[in-house]
């Protein structure tokens, strides 16, 4: 929130329920990339849209975090597959 005005950055893909469960990665898709087609799509009385700066170094971490987390729940679940055929 910005004073009175609600400012939407992201939408969840998916993840955990909460988004800010640190035990759970989730992942996002940042609105300002999609400005254009927004734009395109959204008609008259476009929303504004804001610049976002990020170091990078959080999302980077996040993203690693992700791909650990995945790596771990996607081979005991294929290799458990391979078992059972």
């Amino acid at each position: 929130r910005n004073a009175s005005v609600w400012i939407q950055s992201g939408i969840v893909s998916f993840g955990a329920k909460q988004c800010d469960d640190p035990k759970y990665p989730s992942v996002f898709a940042r609105v300002s990339q999609y400005q254009d087609w927004i734009t395109s799509n959204i008609g008259s009385n476009p929303p504004g849209f804001i610049e976002f700066n990020n170091s990078g170094f959080r999302s980077s971490l996040n993203l690693l975090l992700f791909a650990i987390s995945l790596m771990f729940s996607i081979i005991p679940f294929t290799f458990s597959l391979y078992l059972s055929s």
